[in-house]
């Protein structure tokens, strides 16, 4: 079936449906599966500050040393 007969039925099917939880019900469903390629942030507000502080310092042109960075990366990592 194609993609545009697939839609001729859904709509059909929907604009006969009179009872208002399930056409309530089909568009929770709808919207679900619309935006569910979305994932939660893996990151907490926290780290996101901490990501601002270090871009802060990256346009202040401030140093860190490669033992700061591996240090930061292991408490990273440790939270998890």
């Amino acid at each position: 079936m194609s993609k545009a007969i697939l839609r001729e039925k859904l709509h059909q099917i929907i604009d006969e449906l009179e009872d208002k939880a399930a056409l309530e019900k089909l568009y929770g469903d709808a919207l679900e599966y619309k935006y569910s390629w979305l994932e939660e942030d893996p990151l907490t507000e926290e780290e996101w500050a901490e990501i601002g502080e270090g871009l802060a310092q990256i346009r202040n042109d401030e140093p860190c040393t490669h033992e700061a960075a591996v240090a930061k990366f292991t408490e990273w990592q440790l939270r998890k």
